[in-house]
């Protein structure tokens, strides 16, 4: 998401930042249909975790809940209580506590009247009159906090899992505002691609964990901060179509298309858990992480994050949610959305059908010599006549090919989304390493942060992946990889790298647990 000095720029362009000077704060404007702008590097707030913790969750600032098929807002809220220190903020008893993970955050050029804070149960312990609003959740002041203010956050990490999600039941918020959908002239449109993505799932986990893996298909969907021009009065079904945009758009879907489902839905703002400086325990959080995302209800669980945007801008989905570290199989055979009325012009795109088409039609055995050759002949013209038409039509269809593409193995996605996922545990590798290099670099982190030699399977696997890439791109004549051997390869390392560096070091005196391991209350 991205921030902008208050210059009058082009309104066409999106602000999730509202900038004066250096001070930043989010924006409550979020429009579908408007491109990204510029975004901000500029250090927005900082926090220090504790010995051996490390912040997984995203610092939310707000949820939105009003979507009007185009905008978002906050929409009212009940208002809020003041809270002390000792008091843990939720909108239902979470339960047992247990051990609180802790982060001291210190608000650099963020200025606002909310504070961020992370998306599971917590306490926050902040000078001056904070308020909570429940049924946002959210912690707000009269008035937008000083540069330098400092704060810290207790959170109570929730043991979420498939398996608990799975067997969610009970009520849910006594609140339509989360159900609610926008009347437009696609609507059902939207709501029947939901379903049909969704046919074979029987529980809510699994219809949220489709609708995630399917808009987070790169094969499908392309990340840019720039969106083609809306078809008609759905946003949704635009980028559906489209399929481009940026967290906003991605996020909006599922939230859409989740409440379509009957399951509460909200968007969430906030930023994405920030870099950390080597040899140290403090995070940098700049206006490049600043994001948007999807929130479901889970009766016993709460709000729940999904994580639709591609990886090339979150990283990794959250583990409850990521089919890899699951062990589950990404699905790729679903639904495509079919252009409404509304959305197709006739004369641009013919009308789809259950068939691909072909331009020669089987021979018909009871047809007489003169009559193949006289269909030969239509065809052959008819063929003319689409050539003559093809320049045409091609700049019409440019936006929408990517759904007619199919899906195939691409060892350089692989490649980036395991980088992406190690580098969620601090373990990607410069940029500057080639392919070849990266199992030693691997191997001696793994030792450089445990004490321990990394396995030699893991090490092996790392290979594995290094040399199909290599291949690709240096080969004269690469072979293919399917895409389950290249997902279960990535499988194979993510979690492999995730159980070494979960492990404590072998002796007290040895290298310390490393930043990416949690506590019993993280894991």
């Amino acid at each position: 998401m991205g921030a902008r000095a208050d210059l009058g720029l082009d309104s066409s362009w999106s602000q999730l930042f509202a900038t004066e000077g250096r001070s930043v704060r989010l924006s409550d404007d979020l429009d579908m249909l408007r491109n990204l702008g510029p975004r901000s590097d500029d250090v927005v707030l900082t926090y220090t975790t504790g010995e051996g913790d490390d912040l997984a969750s995203p610092l939310r600032v707000y949820t939105a809940t009003a979507f009007d098929g185009t905008r978002w807002s906050r929409g009212s809220s009940s208002g809020g209580v003041q809270f002390s220190d000792d008091e843990v903020l939720w909108p239902e008893d979470p339960g047992d506590d247990g051990e609180a993970a802790r982060i001291d955050v210190t608000l650099e050029n963020f200025r606002d009247s909310l504070l961020p804070i992370t998306t599971d149960p917590r306490r926050v312990l902040a000078d001056g009159r904070w308020v909570y609003s429940d049924d946002r959740d959210q912690v707000q002041s009269e008035s937008p906090n000083d540069q330098g203010y400092t704060y810290a956050v207790e959170t109570y990490v929730r043991p979420l899992d498939p398996e608990s999600l799975r067997a969610a039941e009970g009520p849910d918020p006594d609140d339509d505002r989360y159900l609610e959908v926008p009347e437009t002239s696609s609507a059902e449109q939207v709501a029947e691609l939901a379903r049909s993505i969704t046919a074979d799932e029987t529980t809510r986990y699994d219809q949220a964990l489709t609708l995630q893996t399917y808009l987070r298909d790169t094969t499908r969907f392309t990340y840019s901060t720039e969106v083609p021009s809306p078809d008609a009065d759905d946003a949704v079904w635009t980028f559906l179509q489209d399929r481009t945009g940026y967290c906003v758009q991605f996020a909006t879907a599922m939230t859409v298309m989740a409440r379509d489902l009957g399951i509460p839905a909200r968007l969430a703002v906030g930023f994405l858990p920030g870099r950390r400086d080597i040899g140290t325990s403090t995070y940098e959080v700049t206006g490049r992480r600043s994001h948007a995302w999807p929130e479901l209800y889970f009766p016993g669980s709460g709000w729940v994050r999904f994580e639709p945007t591609p990886s090339i801008q979150t990283g990794p989905a959250p583990g409850y949610a990521d089919p890899l570290l699951q062990g589950g199989a990404v699905p790729t055979q679903v639904p495509e959305p079919v252009p409404s009325a509304e959305t197709t012009d006739a004369s641009a795109e013919p009308e789809e059908s259950s068939a691909a088409p072909t331009l020669v039609e089987a021979a018909d055995p009871g047809a007489s010599d003169s009559q193949q050759s006289q269909r030969w002949s239509v065809l052959l013209l008819a063929a003319g006549g689409v050539l003559l038409v093809g320049a045409a039509v091609v700049l019409a269809l440019r936006r929408r090919q990517r759904r007619h593409e199919p899906v195939r193995s691409d060892a350089e996605r692989t490649w980036t989304e395991v980088r992406s996922r190690l580098g969620a545990m601090a373990m990607d590798w410069p940029e500057s390493v080639p392919p070849g290099q990266v199992p030693a670099w691997v191997s001696g982190e793994i030792f450089t942060r445990t004490g321990r030699d990394a396995p030699e399977d893991l090490v092996e696997e790392v290979a594995n992946l290094g040399r199909i890439v290599a291949d690709e791109r240096y080969a004269q004549s690469a072979g293919t990889v399917d895409r389950a051997t290249l997902d279960t390869l990535a499988s194979t390392i993510v979690s492999g790298v995730a159980d070494e560096l979960s492990a404590r070091p072998p002796h007290a005196d040895g290298p310390t647990a490393p930043r990416g391991a949690r506590g019993s209350r993280n894991a």
